[in-house]
């Protein structure tokens, strides 16, 4: 990640570290799964013009409130992970 910071820090993108991950301005690819895009829209409703269908969700005045979102058992385990486990053991690598 300090290859791609260092990089980003270069050409003028936006970016930081955050523990094993790097948040950068610009759009999304799935280039490299530790690295979250921040992109920003003058609207609650600009990314689901943009981006159709191929968003999950989008929180705001015109969308489904946050209380409707999807409500996984306290039990999920995503891809057989437990979130939990992978929160406390994703930093200490």
């Amino acid at each position: 990640m300090l290859y791609r910071k260092a990089y980003n820090d270069a050409v003028g993108i936006p970016s930081v570290v955050v523990g094993t991950h790097l948040i950068q301005q610009g759009i999304a690819s799935p280039d490299f799964p530790e690295i979250v895009y921040w992109q920003q829209f003058k609207s609650h409703s600009e990314p689901r013009l943009t981006y159709a269908n191929m968003l999950q969700e989008v929180y705001g005045p015109q969308a489904t409130p946050l209380r409707e979102a999807q409500r996984p058992p306290i039990d999920w385990k995503p891809d057989g992970q437990d979130p939990l486990e992978w929160l406390l053991t994703a930093n200490l690598r």
